[in-house]
């Protein structure tokens, strides 16, 4: 069974009101205590960056970057992430089903509000990064292609999740009971500049959680934070549009590896206009998340003896 980003497509059943999982700024500064926007304002600054989405793919469409399988890399490694306060239960039905597609129904029995984002699997036993803002309630699901060619829905357990009021980065480490279908690896840390072309991958729809592309190009690196001890990252700022839902995707180059996670965006806007946008991701040195998930293994490897 052959899947790709146009072939796996999932329906979400409405009857709970559904919350974005990327803050969007209306401003040029991208702090986190900066005020949301209106709803009204929202609305008009997804429709804006939706309309964007197109357009940046163009010559990624026509192959110009990237060696023609680039736009598909990240199909057949995508998740959906829900979180909520109270007690949540998410159902996948499937639907449909070809030599070539397969449709899923996930339907969520959750009262109030439910946020949703995304993760980005890193091991094929089962570790996922995502943004910590995504995890920041006690129950989640995580909706995922497996290797076994079908979509399963698990609840994860946190590893490890950053702490901004602290200094750390908004990004989460993971952990599902389930092997995914593919993996993304990380670039090289110390290799990331400022200038090549990017492709995000999210959830670009509140009805239907099926993955969206956008493209665009690395603006800007900020400087190498070591906070907490251990920990190495660096915020990579870029032209690619995000909207609400893409939060915990990947932000990834053109030989398909993942340069960052998508956290926030920051844009001035006016009356009748968006000015100075610019997407906002967490970069971590793949040697720190490494050495995390080891420490996470370790532990329960030895709670697994303890057992026994």
């Amino acid at each position: 069974m052959r899947f790709s980003f146009f072939h796996v497509v999932g329906a979400l059943c409405a009857g709970f009101l559904l919350e974005s999982c990327v803050p969007l700024r209306g401003s040029r500064r991208a702090e986190p205590e900066a005020p949301p926007l209106s709803a009204r304002d929202m609305k008009r600054a997804v429709a804006s960056l939706n309309a964007r989405r197109h357009s940046s793919l163009k010559e990624w469409t026509q192959r110009k970057i990237g060696d023609g399988r680039a736009l598909d890399y990240a199909a057949l490694r995508w998740a959906v992430l829900f979180q909520s306060q109270k007690p949540l239960r998410v159902t996948l039905i499937k639907t449909a089903e070809t030599d070539t597609a397969k449709t899923f129904e996930i339907v969520t029995e959750t009262k109030g509000v439910l946020g949703k984002g995304m993760a980005v699997p890193v091991t094929a036993d089962g570790y996922f990064l995502t943004a910590s803002h995504c995890v920041n309630r006690p129950r989640l699901a995580l909706v995922a292609l497996a290797s076994d060619g079908e979509c399963h829905c698990v609840n994860p357990d946190i590893v490890w999740r950053g702490n901004e009021q602290k200094g750390e980065p908004d990004l989460a480490l993971i952990h599902a009971a389930l092997k995914p279908y593919r993996i993304h690896n990380l670039a090289r840390f110390d290799g990331l500049k400022k200038g090549p072309p990017i492709f995000t991958c999210g959830n670009v729809s509140e009805k239907r959680p099926a993955i969206a592309y956008s493209g665009g190009c690395v603006t800007s690196l900020g400087s190498v934070m070591t906070n907490p001890p251990g920990a190495r990252w660096r915020l990579l700022e870029h032209t690619a549009a995000v909207t609400p839902g893409d939060s915990g995707g990947p932000v990834i180059e053109e030989r398909g590896q993942v340069l960052g996670i998508i956290t926030r965006a920051s844009f001035d806007l006016g009356h009748d206009w968006m000015r100075n946008y610019r997407g906002i991701s967490v970069a971590p040195d793949s040697a720190w998340i490494q050495s995390l998930i080891e420490k996470h293994r370790a532990r329960k490897s030895a709670t697994s003896r303890v057992r026994k």
